[in-house]
């Protein structure tokens, strides 16, 4: 058995996916991908920024998995871009709804356990395309809390045998 953990930055961008998509009309993407062109029109894009502890570990020890495990309350923070006609419409509407009960009831419907802490105000970041044109853009950086669980291998001992010795005996002072 080698080490695992118990949520992937995969499941992480699936959860917000499955959220976004459930308030926008138009396609949310993963970024920071190879070989792939910027979509035309409208869109959202996730880019992570990065994971924080939010707590020290908790350990837990399973002598009948033979395993020990390591929790942690972990704060990812993403940076959510909208382009498009209506990219001041959709981060205005995510930036307000991610911190609403709404997000909280769409994601504990996720595969991982993961909720939302908060959200920035909506900020505008134009930006500059192949073709030397400003397009519309405007960013929001979310920040959500998940609690994964890495196990690792652990030896334990069902009965030991003590066998007591005089430790003069055995090893006799200098």
């Amino acid at each position: 058995m080698s080490a695992s953990i118990s949520v992937t930055e995969t499941q992480l961008y699936t959860a917000l996916r499955s959220l976004l998509l459930s308030l926008l009309s138009c396609p949310v993407i993963q970024t920071q991908q190879n070989r792939a062109a910027m979509p035309t029109g409208a869109f959202c894009a996730m880019t992570s920024l990065g994971t924080y502890g939010l707590s020290t570990d908790k350990p837990a020890y399973s002598p009948t998995s033979g395993s020990e495990s390591h929790t942690r309350a972990t704060r990812w923070d993403v940076q959510l871009d909208f382009y498009g006609p209506n990219a001041t419409d959709n981060a205005n509407l995510i930036a307000t709804m991610v911190k609403s009960d709404y997000a909280c009831t769409q994601l504990a419907s996720a595969a991982i356990e993961i909720q939302p802490l908060y959200a920035n105000d909506p900020r505008q970041m134009s930006i500059v395309n192949a073709e030397q044109q400003y397009e519309k853009r405007w960013i929001v950086e979310a920040s959500f809390q998940f609690n994964p669980v890495i196990s690792v291998p652990q030896d334990f001992a069902n009965s030991l045998t003590v066998i007591p010795a005089e430790i003069d005996a055995v090893f006799p002072p200098a």
